[in-house]
C-alpha cells in the first residue's frame, strides 16, 4: 500500500500513537481471558471430552466473558493522557480534522469483500476446523480491512494535504502532498463505481505524479466546478472545469492542463475618441 493512505505501523500501536488504547485494551483482554482460560483448563482437566476441538471451544468461551468484560474497562487517562475513544463500533465516524474549517472528505477504498468471501469458501470447503486456527490468525486483519475508513483532508490554509484512518472511534494521520508543488485544479471529471450513483472529482494537477484528488463526492458536474472555483481561490491555483471525460492519469504536469488567467489588463483612454462638435439628432451640446 501507498505511504500515504495512512495503514498503520507499529509506532501508531506504541505510546502516543493513535492506536494505543487498542492495545491497552487488547492486552486486558488477552491477560484477563488468558487467565480465565488456564485456570478453567486446569480444573476441568478431568473432564475433557473426547474430541479437542470441543474442549478447546468450551475453553474459549470460558475466558471469553472475562475477556470481554477486560475489554469493555476504560484504560486509566494517566496511561492516554486523554479520555477513553476506543468504542466497538465499524461505521466508520468522520475524522477529527486538524484544523476546524479544512475540508475532509471519504475517500473510496476497494473493500474486497469478493475476495474474504472467496477465502471463507476455500476454507470451509478444506475443512472448517482444520483451517480454523489460520483464519482466526488473520481474522484481526480481516476485521480491520472491513472496517477501517480512510478520509483526506484539505488544509486551505497550509495548502496541504493529509491522509487519516478511522477505527472504533480512534484515528491515525499521515502528511500527504504539499500543494505549493500543484500546477492548478480541474473539476468536473465523472467517476463511475459499481453499484453507486456517479459522482464528479475536483483534482489537484501536479507536475510530477497522478492528479490529486481532493473531493469526489459532487453529485452533479456543476457543483465540482463550484467548488473548484472556490478551492481556487482559496488555495490561489489556476482552475479549469472541464465538460468532458479525459482520463485522469493524462493530467499530468502543466503540458497537458488547460488552465489560464481569466483576467485581463483594462487600457483607459486619456481623451475619448470623435468631434464634440458632432452630436446625435436631438441631442443638446452639455458644454
Amino acid at each position: 500500500m501507498h505511504p500515504d493512505q495512512a495503514w498503520p505501523v507499529a509506532s501508531d500501536f506504541c505510546r502516543g500513537g493513535g492506536f494505543y488504547e487498542l492495545t491497552l485494551r487488547l492486552r486486558n483482554l488477552l491477560l484477563w481471558g488468558g487467565a480465565c482460560t488456564i485456570a478453567a483448563g486446569g480444573c476441568l482437566a478431568g473432564l475433557a471430552p473426547e474430541d479437542p476441538l470441543k474442549w478447546i471451544g468450551l475453553l474459549f468461551a470460558i475466558g471469553l466473558a472475562p475477556g470481554m468484560v477486560a475489554w469493555s474497562v476504560a484504560p486509566a487517562n494517566g496511561r492516554l493522557g486523554h479520555p477513553a475513544q476506543c468504542r466497538i463500533e465499524f461505521s466508520g465516524r468522520p475524522a477529527t480534522p486538524r484544523q476546524p474549517g479544512n475540508l475532509v472528505n471519504p475517500r473510496k477504498e476497494p473493500m474486497d469483500l469478493l475476495a474474504v468471501g472467496l477465502v471463507l469458501m476455500l476454507a470451509w470447503a478444506g475443512g472448517p476446523f482444520n483451517n480454523l486456527g489460520l483464519l482466526l490468525l488473520f481474522s484481526p486483519l480481516i476485521v480491520f480491512r472491513l472496517c477501517s475508513r480512510l478520509w483526506t483532508e484539505l488544509d486551505l490554509v497550509a495548502g496541504r494535504v493529509y491522509h487519516h484512518r478511522t477505527f472504533m472511534g480512534l484515528q491515525i494521520t499521515r502528511q500527504g502532498a504539499n500543494l505549493e508543488q500543484a500546477v492548478g485544479l480541474v473539476s468536473g471529471l465523472k467517476l463511475n463505481r459499481p453499484g453507486e450513483d456517479p459522482v464528479y472529482a475536483v483534482y489537484a494537477v501536479m507536475p510530477d505524479q497522478e492528479p490529486l484528488e481532493l473531493d469526489t463526492m459532487c453529485l452533479t458536474r456543476e457543483e465540482s466546478h463550484n467548488l473548484g472555483r472556490r478551492l481556487s481561490l482559496q488555495l490561489n491555483l489556476l482552475h479549469d472545469p472541464l465538460d468532458y471525460e479525459p482520463d485522469p492519469s493524462s493530467l499530468r504536469g502543466d503540458r497537458n492542463f488547460r488552465g489560464r488567467p481569466r483576467w485581463k489588463t483594462l487600457k483607459f483612454q486619456k481623451a475619448p475618441r470623435g468631434d464634440r462638435a458632432k452630436l446625435p439628432p436631438g441631442a443638446e451640446d452639455p458644454s
